[in-house]
């Protein structure tokens, strides 16, 4: 018998867009990638294979797993070129857990396109390498920085801080 295990890497970060009435599950379900289903959480008695009982509403995005999104930008800016328009900025501040020779996900800002209709696109890298070139930097207390927040400035640039030395970084484009 498969269990929660098995799927660690295919339960999402999950993006909803909330309307009255909406019942996104949480904290007693996950929404899970690989599954296509929206399975009870061990905490409260899943097995992480079978679907959870009840009408829930699915993610709107359902991002890779283990990356601790910590912010969200839409924006509305008008410095970066046009496939930056309707999107969202999305930061995350890195994976946890053991050392991995090949490091954890995230410790990157994406984005996330939408279409005229709202429905999301294909999340693409936008600003990468805070943790440091190697991959087994990208480990808690190896990474060199570790994004937490982003904002937009006044000119559309983006700003990004770090949460581990207070860095702050502006990116912009000529």
């Amino acid at each position: 018998m498969q269990g929660r295990n098995d799927h660690i890497d295919t339960v999402s970060e999950e993006m909803h867009r909330i309307d009255k009435g909406a019942n996104l599950g949480w904290p007693y379900t996950l929404y899970d990638t690989g599954l296509q289903a929206r399975v009870l959480a061990a905490e409260y008695g899943g097995d992480g294979e079978t679907p959870a009982p009840g009408d829930y509403d699915l993610p709107l995005a359902a991002l890779p797993a283990h990356q601790s999104p910590l912010d969200l930008l839409f924006y509305d800016g008008r410095q970066f070129p046009a496939s930056y328009k309707d999107g969202a900025f999305i930061v995350y501040h890195g994976g946890a857990g053991a050392l991995r020779p090949d490091g954890h996900r995230g410790y990157d800002v994406v984005f996330l396109p939408f279409d005229r209709n709202g429905k999301p696109g294909t999340p693409a890298t936008f600003a990468d390498g805070f943790a440091g070139p190697d991959p087994g930097d990208r480990n808690p207390g190896k990474a060199a920085y570790r994004p937490t927040g982003a904002a937009m400035a006044p000119d559309g640039s983006l700003y990004v801080v770090d949460g581990e030395k207070g860095r702050l970084w502006r990116i912009s484009y000529q």
